[in-house]
């Protein structure tokens, strides 16, 4: 299982690293992320460091507005993360630009239906974001149609509510998807 979203003390989350990875392995998550929000990480060394402690892959978080307005360190993206997620687009039309920026893979993060045309065949991948109601079936039935790639996010900043149940049923979603189909059983 993976859950690719997760927010620490590190911008405003309320949990440690290692609680976050704790409890991912204590409900059978094996590929956990760490993506605080880049805007507000005081430390990036610190960051760094911490997350080169545990079996996690290092992300950020970050405004979509930030990439355009060159307040974000690109080449330190680059160099130092796994991937990162993208979000706040008012204007999907700008997410090819922006995610351009990023030699590594890009989520975006909240990612509302309309985005789907704009991210088909860029190699960039829709997250199962379970901070916000879960899409409806016609979108996710674009994101096969259109070979998109999706990850799940439990987006959590505060463990008292982590819903493994949750996570486990998005995971399922996503295999289903990635997989090429909808799986009969779904509706939001």
């Amino acid at each position: 299982m993976q859950d690719l979203h997760n927010h620490t003390i590190y911008s405003d989350g309320d949990n440690t690293i290692a609680e976050i990875y704790d409890n991912a392995k204590k409900y059978g998550v094996d590929q956990i992320g760490i993506s605080d929000h880049y805007h507000k990480i005081k430390d990036f060394d610190a960051y760094l460091q911490e997350l080169s402690n545990y079996n996690v892959r290092k992300s950020v978080e970050i405004k979509a507005a930030h990439v355009v307005q060159k307040r974000v360190d690109i080449e330190w993206c680059n160099k130092n993360l796994d991937y990162v997620i993208l979000e706040d687009f008012f204007d999907p039309a700008r997410i090819p630009t922006v995610a351009g920026n990023f030699a590594v893979p890009v989520i975006i993060a909240h990612p509302l239906p309309d985005i789907i045309n704009y991210i088909a065949g860029m190699g960039i991948m829709y997250e199962i974001n379970l901070a916000v109601p879960l899409p409806e079936r016609q979108p996710l039935e674009e994101l096969v149609k259109n070979k998109i790639k999706v990850t799940v996010g439990s987006d959590i900043h505060n463990l008292l509510y982590y819903n493994p149940h949750l996570v486990k049923m998005a995971n399922d979603l996503m295999i289903a998807i990635n997989a090429g189909y909808v799986p009969t059983w779904y509706s939001a």
